[in-house]
């Protein structure tokens, strides 16, 4: 039998992951939230979770160095995420967990171009760094000043015409070349996890398309794959 001690300990852990589970969805409600919080919440975890990490918190570090040494930003974060957080390309990683969300990123090591953004745009936010997300057809990539920053490519720099080429025969939405938004970027992320879900239980792929839907409703894959999830549910 469990000891007082250890049934406490289960219960408060329990607690909090029933309440991150339904914060989860007070997100866009939240008035202001970092894409840290959103990072914890999206594991269910507080959203403060990232305050004890034992890999984010040295690689932040890494970066305050690394720049202090005169380095230029994009370098510097280039060094943070290939080299010293050691994440290699995923392919067709969009639609899993392990290479989508960022704390499990850092687990892995294994990403597309959503975890590599979302953790890119998350050291972004931390230092106050104008770093902008794009969408193209089942991609995004990220964009410093006016450089084009490629994910799956250790932060190459194709062209825009060499990505309107390389997506030319993808779902076009009208959505594509301005910067998304956080809310929208997150959306994204949402609208991916409920992807992960959609085959083996569609009714918590639901879910996260109607947390992707809140977040950006503009989107329009967001609600094809409502309906999809419904009629399986049907």
């Amino acid at each position: 039998m469990l000891s007082k001690k250890k049934k406490w300990v289960l219960v408060f852990f329990l607690i909090l992951i029933i309440l991150g589970g339904a914060y989860l969805f007070l997100l866009p409600q939240k008035a202001s939230y970092s894409l840290q919080e959103a990072a914890c919440i999206f594991n269910e975890l507080p959203e403060h979770c990232l305050d004890s990490s034992k890999v984010w918190n040295p690689g932040i570090t890494f970066f305050d160095v690394e720049l202090k040494k005169g380095r230029d930003t994009l370098s510097v974060l280039k060094s943070l995420l290939y080299e010293e957080w050691g994440i290699e390309f995923v392919k067709d990683s969009m639609n899993v967990l392990s290479s989508l969300f960022p704390l499990e990123v850092l687990s892995s090591k294994k990403a597309g171009c959503m975890g590599v953004s979302f953790l890119a745009l998350m050291v972004a936010e931390e230092k106050n760094i104008p770093l902008e997300v794009i969408m193209l057809p089942n991609h995004v990539f990220l964009r410093y000043h006016g450089i084009n920053f490629e994910p799956n490519r250790q932060g190459f720099s194709y062209s825009n015409q060499e990505y309107a080429e390389k997506y030319k025969e993808g779902v076009w939405t009208g959505l594509e070349w301005a910067p998304l938004s956080k809310k929208e970027f997150l959306g994204l992320v949402a609208f991916n996890a409920g992807n992960a879900f959609l085959r083996e239980n569609p009714k918590e792929a639901l879910s996260w398309y109607k947390l992707a839907g809140s977040l950006f409703p503009e989107y329009p894959g967001i609600i094809n794959n409502r309906r999809i999830a419904q009629k399986m549910m049907d």
